[in-house]
């Protein structure tokens, strides 16, 4: 599971996401970089199978100076083609394969932040969308890194409750973007008294 998100607004966005994975339900014993950025001002996450996380982030990364509009035009046929060939190689193997990689990409067209939402489930379709929380946790949306941190807490506490007791997140990504930037920090998720929690 995790805990990711954006919010995209006229002047700039946040992208964030945990840097916890899991594999039949224990953490991954290293840390996971989830948010990627491209030198076109494009930034994205993922959640779902680890090697199609992965994959997304290489594809992301490999856009180089895209605009929005052509990720959109690209993005889909190669997140199908990727889902495609893990299925292969789960057959083959011998494995279940569950459909569940949603990934969010942010950037900047015609003069605003945009934000868009592939999903395996859709087909992968672009759906546009100036918020996206997984898992949806509701509430106000995110307009500092503070309160980005404060998401990510309640998406945390909400996978400790439902699915994995044990998850701490580890660190979290946090990037800023804007029409000039794109500037990333990170922070323990638990932090304080949440450790116990």
């Amino acid at each position: 599971m995790t805990c990711c998100g954006f919010v995209a607004r006229d002047g700039d966005a946040y992208i964030w996401s945990d840097g916890e994975q899991y594999l039949n339900g224990r953490p991954m014993t290293h840390q996971i970089k989830k948010v990627v950025t491209s030198a076109g001002g494009l930034a994205a996450v993922a959640t779902g199978l680890a090697s199609l996380c992965g994959e997304v982030r290489c594809l992301v990364a490999g856009l180089g100076g895209a605009s929005l509009s052509d990720a959109l035009r690209r993005l889909p046929a190669h997140l199908r083609q990727a889902c495609a060939e893990e299925r292969t190689h789960c057959r083959a193997i011998g494995a279940a394969y569950e459909v569940d990689l949603v990934c969010g990409l942010i950037g900047l067209c015609d003069g605003e932040m945009r934000g868009v939402v592939f999903a395996e489930a859709a087909g992968f379709e672009p759906r546009e969308a100036a918020a996206w929380l997984s898992p949806d946790v509701g509430g106000t949306l995110p307009a500092t890194a503070q309160e980005v941190l404060a998401v990510a807490q309640r998406q945390l506490r909400c996978v400790r409750n439902l699915s994995i007791p044990v998850a701490t997140g580890r660190t979290l990504t946090i990037a800023r973007v804007g029409a000039d930037r794109i500037a990333t920090s990170s922070v323990p998720l638990l932090i304080g008294d949440d450790r116990a929690a």
